[in-house]
């Protein structure tokens, strides 16, 4: 592995929460649903943290 397997990591984990926010957090279903739009939100949130920890290691170096 290189550098480029993490930022590919990182930009795959980009383009996940965007896709997974667009066609699932943001259907009428799911918003009209206040508990799974809670637990939508609960699992954006933590691709969130996978994405921002990735970003962490890959361009600061840092864990």
């Amino acid at each position: 592995m290189n550098d480029y397997s993490a930022h590919e990591a990182l930009h795959t984990a980009s383009v996940l929460m965007d896709c997974y926010g667009s066609h699932v957090g943001e259907h009428p279903w799911v918003e009209a649903n206040p508990e799974i739009a809670a637990k939508v939100e609960t699992a954006m949130e933590a691709m969130m943290e996978v994405y921002q920890t990735i970003g962490r290691v890959h361009l600061v170096g840092k864990t």
